[in-house]
């Protein structure tokens, strides 16, 4: 019961922070507009993003800061990133989501991320192992496309293996197709 108290209370806070610390005048439209057929997109994600320059990316928004909480209290955090079905590419409504993770990873320079993939435990076990490691590599390249250095990011594919829900019902195999972040310390240079 004390965890879960810490927990909300660091998200209040970091909520609180977030909404001192966000520039006034933003123009929220900016953020809304979805990529066109004359804009440019990046690597596995067409049509997601405009290109990692011109598609601004807000200071720790309060979902970023949510996932640090959750790295910090659990060791890991629950995404829900959206994948076509069947595939590794990612749908535009996680636009947000790949941001805040982003946003993360720039926050804490000195953190690297281990993405892992899960899928539900639907169909041939091992087409949801390969899958699941697509989608986590579909992540990672999200990340860099929006310029995530090379090095702080590791990938793998868990399939069905580890499921958080019963695949009985829609529901519970929805929560087991999921990406988690593990926090790691990202490796130093070697002394010269």
């Amino acid at each position: 019961m004390r965890s879960q108290k810490q927990f909300v209370s660091r998200l209040v806070f970091a909520a609180v922070l977030c909404l001192l610390s966000f520039p006034m005048g933003v123009n929220a439209d900016a953020w809304a507009a979805p990529a066109t057929a004359a804009q440019p997109s990046g690597g596995v994600l067409p049509g997601l993003f405009t290109g990692a320059k011109q598609d601004a990316v807000s200071p720790m928004s309060i979902k970023a800061q949510g996932i640090r909480v959750e790295i910090e209290e659990k060791g890991f955090a629950t995404v829900y990133i959206q994948f076509a079905f069947n595939s590794a590419t990612i749908l535009p409504e996680s636009r947000e989501e790949i941001k805040n993770i982003y946003a993360l990873l720039q926050a804490e320079p000195a953190w690297c991320l281990h993405i892992a993939g899960h899928t539900d435990a639907t169909g041939d076990p091992a087409y949801n192992l390969d899958l699941s490691q697509k989608r986590a590599v579909s992540v990672e390249m999200a990340l860099k496309d929006l310029g995530v250095a090379e090095g702080r990011l590791t990938t793998e594919g868990l399939g069905g293996t580890k499921p958080v829900a019963e695949n009985k019902t829609a529901e519970g195999r929805t929560r087991n197709r999921r990406v988690e972040l593990v926090r790691a310390d990202c490796p130093r240079p070697a002394a010269q």
